[in-house]
Parts: structure tokens; sequence; C-alpha cells
């Protein structure tokens, strides 16, 4: 299975450190995320990113990754790891992970209705062509 981000990509947008020692300031949640519980959710996000863009494009991409692909799987792990330890998205106060999340699948949802592939880099050569009985002939 391919996944698009690594710890160090989502460490990179987020403060994966405090999410592997202890709690933030303020924050309820206790639960502490292990390494293997991070990539668990990294390759879930991975699968949730493969769904909405495998109506548009021919799967497995191929690494290196557009960026975007690999922000969305952040996001989209984030949002899953911070509700894993107990988070509860609808009584957040700083609701940018939800944003982001919402953004994420918004634009997936996109791609996946044949709009945006450019936002994913996809090329030509990996875009899947519709086919109807209008476009295939000779039969």
């Amino acid at each position: 299975m391919t996944q698009y981000a690594t710890k160090a990509d989502l460490a990179s947008r987020y403060n994966v450190t405090a999410l592997t020692t202890s709690a933030p300031t303020g924050f309820t949640a206790t639960t502490i995320v292990s390494d293997a519980v991070i990539d668990v959710h990294l390759q879930d996000a991975s699968s949730i990113v493969d769904s909405y863009i495998a109506t548009q494009v021919r799967l497995p991409l191929s690494a290196p990754y557009h960026q975007a692909i690999v922000m969305y799987t952040c996001q989209i792990a984030m949002y899953h790891i911070m509700i894993y330890r107990g988070w509860q998205p609808d009584t957040a106060k700083d609701d940018i992970i939800v944003l982001q999340y919402q953004s994420a699948i918004k634009t997936l949802q996109t791609i996946a209705d044949g709009r945006n592939l450019h936002m994913i880099g996809i090329g030509a050569d990996n875009i899947l062509l519709p086919y109807s009985m209008n476009t295939v002939r000779g039969w």
C-alpha cells in the first residue's frame, strides 16, 4: 500500500513531539500517540486520498509525491490522530485542524469529480480517460 506522507512530513506541519510525549496545556485528552499509531493514521489517510483520486488517476502514484498530496494526507491524518487522543472536533476552541481536514476532503472531492487534477500535479500519463459508448468505437 502506498503511504503519501511520513512522520517527518507530519512533524513539519504539526507539533508531533507534543503528541508523543504529553498533552498540551489546556488540552483534556491524555492519550499519548506512539509512532506506530501515527503510521497507521498516515496509512489510513493515504487510503482516503486514494479513494477520492482513484476515479480520475491511475494508481499507485509514483514517488516523489506532489506536495499537495502530502499536505492533504497530513491534514487528514492529524484530524484522525487528534480524535484518537480524545479531542472532540465539535467542541474544539481552535478549529484549524477541522478547517484543514474539511478543506482537504472538499478538494479531494473536486478531484474525484474530475476537476482540479492540476492541484495534485498529475501528468497526462496518469489520468484515466472516461469511456462511454460514444468514445469507444469499432467494436
